[in-house]
């Protein structure tokens, strides 16, 4: 029978790598050039872009927030300020309001129903 073809003969019995090697290649230069690290460039900066997207979408979701929080407020003070007006409208719509308003200036209420005048 045949022994496990698949198998990767170059990891047994090799002594992994320490985390000082990988950082040592990292400050040297030495990871920047190997092959895995340069076919991988354009992904990187696949990601790096999806990263500035992201976070220019966050900033702008925020600043969105923020507008909406202030012209909610803007608007709540602007109902106040309506439902006021409104209430001081209905008062002086009243017809007693309008007869004393109107005598000052000499006009006086009518007592009698409206009636034509024929020629």
């Amino acid at each position: 029978m045949q022994g496990n073809i698949f198998k990767d003969k170059t990891r047994t019995g090799v002594k992994q790598k320490s985390s000082s090697n990988w950082l040592d290649n990292v400050l040297s230069g030495r990871f920047f050039v190997q092959d895995a690290v340069k076919e991988n460039v354009p992904f990187a900066f696949f990601v790096f872009v999806l990263l500035l997207a992201y976070l220019i979408y966050d900033f702008q979701a925020e600043k969105t927030l923020v507008d909406i929080h202030r012209k909610e407020i803007v608007l709540r003070d602007l109902r106040l300020k309506h439902l006021a007006l409104q209430a001081q409208l209905a008062r002086e719509k009243l017809q007693s309001k309008v007869a004393q308003k109107t005598y000052s200036l000499g006009l006086k209420e009518m007592t009698e129903p409206a009636r034509k005048i024929h020629e």
